[in-house]
């Protein structure tokens, strides 16, 4: 993110509270030697002079979010911020921010902001950063399967064009409305549905999903853990105002093992095709489908695309904690 600043994407700022609890975090957390840690601090200091805000020690006591975070959005506050980038959402709530108009950004969401701004900017920031890596040498698909935990959505999408080869699109002219026909034969064009590949089992449980309960035996027998999706009803009509798009992205961190699909909603169409590029504002669902015994299954629906990581450590035991869909 410094990096992005010092590309003039954004102006940073910070408090000596905040600098302190960055000191600590990496002497305590990352384990980084004392004297290490205060040179890192000391550059990013001297690169952002005008970054540091002083003189709202009375705003604190006024703050609405989680106490021990108060000072944070005091500082962001007296410094003029528009926005408090932080992984911590729970101890910022939205209306804590609001009455200040200072809004409450989650560095994924950040990052993609910053990408549909400007991309070239923000690539740019990117091979700037792996070039200063040369102990060992780092590419950017490198840094960004690092980054999957932290920011899943944005690495995933700045991973797939590299390692597909595209180029990063931000247009919001990403998708083609099709009739439903046009659409199967975008995943079948011989005809027929390939189960044995991500996209064929995707196309097949999304048609399942909106046929429930006649499709029961098709949807179970896509379903990972079949157990885990207990409310059909529910699920059956949230996917009702959403249009399955004919991309399939392979996770950059397990690309023969685990694959995303979308799903948009709210564009007025029963089917919609996934063409390049990314729609940051459409509404979307993420089927998350893996690979187990050789077949392909799906595993999830929700917001994001999550880290490779997250799925497959005891997933087997631990599945249905993370399911985000209806029910």
């Amino acid at each position: 993110m410094l990096t992005l600043a010092e590309k003039g994407l954004f102006t940073p700022l910070w408090s000596p509270q905040i600098i302190e609890e960055t000191r600590r975090a990496l002497t305590t957390s990352l384990h980084i030697a004392p004297d290490k840690a205060s040179k890192r601090i000391a550059a990013m200091v001297n690169a952002f002079p005008h970054a540091m805000v002083d003189n709202y020690d009375d705003l604190i006591k006024v703050m609405r979010c989680h106490k021990k975070d108060r000072h944070v959005l005091a500082a962001a506050v007296r410094g003029g911020a528009q926005t408090l980038v932080t992984a911590n959402l729970d101890d910022f709530p939205a209306e804590a921010a609001q009455p200040y108009e200072v809004e409450i950004l989650h560095p994924d969401r950040f990052l993609n902001d910053q990408l549909d701004l400007d991309s070239d900017l923000t690539i740019g920031a990117l091979n700037t950063l792996v070039a200063r890596y040369n102990s060992p040498p780092m590419t950017v698909l490198e840094l960004m399967r690092r980054l999957r935990p932290i920011t899943p959505n944005f690495a995933q999408y700045v991973g797939t064009s590299i390692l597909q080869d595209e180029p990063i699109h931000t247009s919001a002219a990403a998708l083609v409305l099709a009739s439903a026909d046009e659409a199967f034969r975008s995943f079948a064009p011989s005809g027929e549905l390939d189960l044995t590949t991500p996209a064929g089992v995707g196309y097949a449980w999304f048609y399942a999903a909106l046929h429930l309960p006649e499709q029961r035996e098709l949807f179970d027998a896509l379903c990972l853990q079949p157990e885990d999706w207990n409310d059909h009803e529910g699920l059956a009509s949230m996917l009702d105002e959403y249009g399955i798009a004919s991309r399939v992205d392979p996770a950059i961190e397990a690309p023969d093992r685990m694959a995303f699909m979308r799903l948009f909603g709210g564009l007025n169409a029963p089917v919609q095709v996934f063409v390049d590029g990314i729609l940051p504002k459409a509404s979307l669902l993420v089927i998350t489908l893996v690979r187990h015994e050789d077949e392909w299954h799906v595993f999830s629906l929700g917001p994001e695309f999550p880290p490779a990581g997250r799925v497959f450590d005891d997933w087997s035991y631990r599945a249905s904690a993370r399911r985000e869909h209806a029910g």
